[in-house]
């Protein structure tokens, strides 16, 4: 497999994800709207600002392990052909992500809330 085959693999699968995910979320923030619930309120959604690390995300994933095919004779090639290699690559990255994450949400927690310069003092 050659990586214009993976970029196209993953164009298409990216395009079938928001043609499937588009119309269900629609449906879902239409029957909120019917049930008064204020879309504010809703505590259980990914933020905006979270999409494009999730999408960068899962493209390294994708050609992290796509890799076993594209490029199967260099060192990472031959990793990701054997199962302690695809699973390091994937917990790897991802514990980097939460260690990532944890640290961003303490640190704006520890922010002050006003710029008042008497509280600061």
């Amino acid at each position: 497999m050659s990586h214009a085959a993976a970029l196209v693999i993953l164009a298409v699968t990216t395009a079938l994800a928001i043609v499937i995910a588009a119309p269900l979320l629609y449906l879902s923030r239409r029957r909120k709207r019917r049930l008064g619930i204020k879309l504010d309120e809703v505590t259980n959604q990914v933020p905006l600002g979270a999409l494009p690390g999730i999408a960068a995300y899962v493209a390294v994933m994708f050609f992290g392990f796509a890799y076993a095919y594209t490029e199967p004779d260099t060192w990472f090639g031959q990793q990701m052909k054997t199962g302690i290699g695809r699973l390091s690559f994937f917990l790897v990255p991802l514990l980097i992500v939460f260690v990532l994450n944890y640290w961003l949400v303490t640190r704006k927690q520890v922010k002050p809330k006003t710029t008042d310069i008497t509280r600061l003092m």
